[in-house]
């Protein structure tokens, strides 16, 4: 058995009928952070992570992010154009980069260490994922701390609810840790958790983090034959 601890949870929630300019705007106001030509994607991601700025971390530290695709908007913004025949615009290709977020997350944060992203389904297997290679890293010491999150952008209509929530996580319980995570093999008397999982990722990892708050603990499946324990500390 493995154990990690969550430091701290950061969560942005959002609607996708509030526009870009509004998200750029608050980065700005908020942080100084200059958004112009990133996606929505990679904005909501933003929002979370900026928050965490303020949280000691090594620069040594991970970013891992699962989403169901990265960025629907730009996306459907290049096949149009395409369709039209005409050229995509530079910024609409660079923007649909999946792991765009990932690497304005961590530019943003001071952090070197790996990034990654990954797309996630609704399945316990699926959605653990960013979680999971966090921990092989964490425990390989390949990173200090790592960025464990999940993301979604959605259609602007009809209006639906969008965001990011990240994990803070690293190997050693410190004064303030909020949770306490044991990776183990699963066992054939596990009775997982009902009632978490969404077909948006970042809305399952916002249940997560409801369930922490009200120090209920929670039990996963997760790939590789493992089981996932989270339970407040």
């Amino acid at each position: 058995m493995s154990v990690l601890f969550v430091q701290q949870i950061s969560i942005h929630h959002s609607r996708s009928d509030v526009d870009e300019k509004s998200l750029r705007a608050a980065l700005k106001a908020d942080y100084g952070y200059d958004g112009r030509r990133l996606s929505r994607f990679t904005l909501n991601a933003l929002a979370a992570a900026l928050p965490l700025g303020s949280v000691h971390h090594s620069p040594e530290s991970g970013v891992y992010l699962g989403a169901r695709f990265s960025s629907p908007a730009k996306f459907d913004n290049m096949l149009a154009t395409l369709a039209e025949g005409g050229a995509p615009k530079p910024f609409d290709f660079t923007g649909n980069i999946h792991n765009a977020a990932c690497f304005h997350t961590a530019q943003a944060l001071g952090l070197y260490g790996p990034s990654l992203f990954m797309p996630v389904s609704a399945a316990p297997e699926s959605w653990s994922q960013p979680l999971l290679t966090a921990w092989l890293d964490l425990q390989q010491g390949t990173v200090a701390a790592a960025l464990a999150g999940w993301c979604s952008e959605q259609s602007s209509l009809p209006p639906q609810h969008e965001g990011c929530c990240w994990l803070l996580l690293s190997m050693q319980q410190q004064p303030g840790s909020i949770a306490r995570i044991r990776i183990r093999p699963s066992e054939s008397g596990d009775v997982f958790s009902d009632g978490l999982y969404h077909d948006d990722a970042y809305q399952t990892a916002c249940r997560l983090a409801k369930r922490l708050h009200a120090k209920q603990r929670t039990l996963l499946a997760a790939a590789l034959g493992l089981a996932i324990e989270i339970e407040a500390v």
